[in-house]
């Protein structure tokens, strides 16, 4: 296949599963309507299109787009796929889980949903409609999702391991044997074809595990490294503890011995449903930036093109024009730093010394130095950075050095594109600390599931204070014992539906942050809480802000955490000085 390429995917624009929020013509249309502007007046085109989840009828085998919202089936939306000079791509649930075609109920599982791939005529009759949309609609793109290889059809002697290997030896002939007959073909391989369950999901820190066949690679272009959701790292921002998940995630298999090339980091989604977080395109830039310097080869936009500004949509102009002319060129991606969320610091360097774009991510609370060795390192130039572009950078004939604030993002330009010209400028959308600064308290066991502290002190001027709590599984049922040997453990996982959405997280219910003043014990209410939305795939952390003044800190503040889980956990808490650029 070709790289690097580009893709749009209608996902999170539309959200069957966390919202109901359909997909159908109309909103295809005005897709293409406004990718049609990006082209013509931004430059930005996608080399597919791909249409995501419950396009289907599911009374039919992969054959039909679903009549009440298609109206003229696929023709339409097609015709205008293809001239805007893109190829269509569509979605596919592997075991079929949301179809009934009359023919199929021998492979159908015992509870009725689901269908096997070893047994009846499952595996048939998912392949013709493979081939009806390759040869009838022009297809080229599939995105594989929901795979489940332990799937048995009813009645089904065969052991749950005999079923599974059968399963996966009957997917990937057909996918052989398509790929041969399509070799334009290209295939995402995503949730459902790691080995256990669980694996993609595993907290930061913990043993390193091989969770997939490598073997998957010779059928399929790309694996994928996990759904977007928050990581088990506090930040003072949701969408940078996104973005961190995804760094972690592709670190992991690239040391279980995946080529950066052949995984997909999902790319950047932005959209106002339950599936993108109802982060809108808040912290696009940093996001989609990303997403191209983990070194996939390939720009993955997700969701509702019509929340990017003109400016934004600038940006991701200059920024996958500097990626992929350094893919072009033949330059590759490997890791630096240590384990995203674990160590200060991490990244990725695209290149070397005499070309090359190194994007570093400060994974802690205070300012970190990196040094890295580039040798022959003549120019570099800070490109992207949130916050500010005046970032210490000194460099050497052998090394760089930088230095980064607390959970800042930054890309340096080496050699050839450190020009002044490739700048992207900054993120702005989100609060850049300039110091977080840890306070020295004493966390106390009260009464029940809960922990106190107070805090007394010359509060830093225009400082805003954080407290976080977040929940562990805690060591010999011991509740309260401050420790960090507990791991990181997700909790109030909450699913909306349009025109439902609170607006807070079950999260603040279920742990519990408050704060009072010494003076007269009156509470103070929050500022800011995070995360403040529902979160789909539940969190293992929450976080309140408060704005504080000097004689309220001076006389003194109490800060209570209380849990409310079954069962109770380890909740390591935070208390932070938080002041901004």
């Amino acid at each position: 296949m070709r790289r690097p390429f580009s893709i749009y995917c209608d996902w999170a624009m539309h959200d069957e599963l966390g919202d109901d929020i359909e997909l159908d013509e109309a909103m295809t249309l005005k897709a293409l309507d406004i990718l049609e502007r990006w082209k013509t007046e931004f430059g930005v085109s996608f080399d597919y299109y791909l249409l995501d989840a419950f396009w289907f009828d599911p009374r039919m085998p992969y054959t039909a787009f679903k009549k009440s919202h298609w109206p003229e089936g696929f023709t339409r939306a097609r015709d205008r796929i293809l001239a805007l000079g893109m190829t269509p791509g569509l979605w596919y649930d592997v075991n079929s889980s949301w179809l009934s075609p009359e023919g199929w109920q021998a492979s159908l599982s015992a509870a009725g949903r689901g269908h096997s791939l070893t047994e009846g005529p499952y595996s048939a009759g998912l392949e013709s409609g493979w081939r009806y949309a390759l040869d009838t609609w022009g297809v080229r793109l599939f995105k594989l999702d929901f795979a489940n290889f332990y799937v048995a059809a009813g009645g089904s002697r065969l052991s749950a391991e005999e079923n599974y290997a059968r399963s996966v030896g009957v997917l990937r002939d057909i996918l052989s044997r398509l790929r041969q007959e399509y070799p334009d073909l290209v295939v995402i391989a995503y949730n459902g074809f790691e080995r256990w369950p669980g694996y993609l999901g595993s907290p930061i820190g913990m043993p390193l595990r091989q969770g997939f066949d490598l073997a998957w690679l010779s059928v399929v272009d790309y694996l994928y490294s996990g759904d977007p959701r928050p990581s088990d790292l506090v930040r003072t921002n949701l969408r940078r503890s996104i973005d961190v998940f995804q760094d972690h995630q592709v670190w992991v298999m690239k040391h279980n011995g995946f080529p950066l090339e052949r995984v997909d980091d999902h790319g950047c989604m932005v959209g106002s449903s339950n599936t993108a977080f109802y982060q809108g395109s808040h912290g696009f830039k940093r996001t989609y930036l990303g997403s191209l310097a983990r070194g996939g080869q390939r720009d993955i936009y997700y969701g509702d093109p019509a929340l990017l500004s003109d400016d934004e949509i600038r940006f991701m102009a200059a920024a996958r024009k500097l990626f992929f002319d350094a893919f072009c060129s033949g330059l590759t991606t490997v890791l630096v730093g240590g384990e995203p969320g674990n160590c200060a610091w991490h990244g990725t360097l695209t290149g070397g010394a005499a070309a090359g774009l190194l994007y570093l991510v400060n994974g802690s609370c205070s300012k970190v130095h990196v040094e890295i060795a580039l040798p022959g390192l003549l120019q570099a130039r800070v490109l992207f950075a949130d916050g500010t572009l005046d970032i210490p950078l000194s460099t050497g004939a052998e090394n760089l050095l930088i230095e980064l604030l607390p959970e800042q993002v930054a890309l340096v330009g080496l050699g050839d594109y450190a020009e002044a010209s490739m700048s992207l400028g900054t993120s702005a959308d989100s609060l850049q600390p300039s110091q977080l600064l840890p306070l020295s308290v004493s966390w106390q066991p009260t009464s029940g599931d809960s922990l106190t502290t107070t805090y007394q002190g010359n509060w830093p001027s225009g400082a805003r204070l954080l407290v976080t709590a977040q929940a562990c599984t805690h060591p010999q049922a011991t509740p309260w014992k401050l420790a960090s040997a507990g791991l990181p453990e997700r909790f109030a996982q909450e699913v909306t539906r349009r025109g439902e959405r609170p607006g807070s997280s079950i999260a603040h219910q279920q742990v519990t942050i408050r704060l009072h003043s010494l003076h007269d014990d009156s509470e103070i209410e929050p500022s800011a809480e995070l995360p403040a939305v529902p979160i789909w795939a539940g969190t293992s952390w929450v976080a309140r802000f408060y704005t504080i003044d000097r004689q309220i800190a001076s006389s003194g503040l109490r800060v209570t955490i209380e849990q409310h889980l079954e069962p109770s956990r380890l909740i390591v808490p935070g208390l932070y000085a938080v002041t901004a650029l």
